[in-house]
């Protein structure tokens, strides 16, 4: 299988950033929040407690996908880091057509043979993981998961051949390199 490839700058840092939305966690928001609202007179402590909820659920609604010379990285809204795959545990990344199947009995929708949450099917970025798993992260559009898969697969080639470049290990948007 021919996996994509995007040429990266010789010397420096190469980042690649790409906020991903999740709409299926909208709705639960808001309807925790407007249910703590309604409730606000007779039940402060429920309240307080719904508008927590719906604060968490709400930080799941965008997640950031942060590619760099540390790894691949994943995290929900206003987290600094999240989960975090360093290349020694990839192999590869591939932009594939994510077809997740539902299983029987439950709401989780999962890659056959292996482990993931997948809200919707469509294009995605699919990384192989050196123990035989998979990783789908689903996007939008088919040339972004191209681009992302190629990014991986060049910071993958460039830590191999010994040329790790300068690490960006700051999460914040704008920081500079290295802080």
């Amino acid at each position: 299988m021919e996996l994509p490839q995007v040429e990266l700058p010789v010397t420096g840092p190469a980042v690649w950033e790409r906020d991903l939305f999740v709409g299926f966690f909208v709705l639960p928001a808001a309807g925790l929040a407007v249910a703590g609202a309604s409730i606000a007179f007779f039940a402060p402590v429920l309240t307080a407690v719904c508008w927590v909820l719906a604060a968490l659920t709400g930080a799941m609604v965008r997640l950031r996908l942060r590619i760099d010379s540390v790894g691949v990285c994943l995290a929900p809204w206003g987290v600094r880091r999240g989960l975090l795959l360093p290349y020694g545990r990839l192999l590869g990344a591939s932009a594939e057509e994510v077809e997740p199947w539902h299983r029987p009995g439950t709401t989780t929708r999962v890659l056959p043979g292996d482990s993931g949450l997948l809200l919707r099917r469509g294009p995605g970025m699919v990384l192989h993981l050196a123990d035989g798993r998979r990783l789908a992260v689903p996007m939008r559009r088919p040339l972004v998961a191209a681009v992302a898969a190629g990014v991986v697969n060049a910071q993958l080639d460039r830590s191999r051949a010994g040329r790790p470049g300068v690490a960006c290990t700051s999460y914040d948007r704008g920081a500079p390199p290295g802080r």
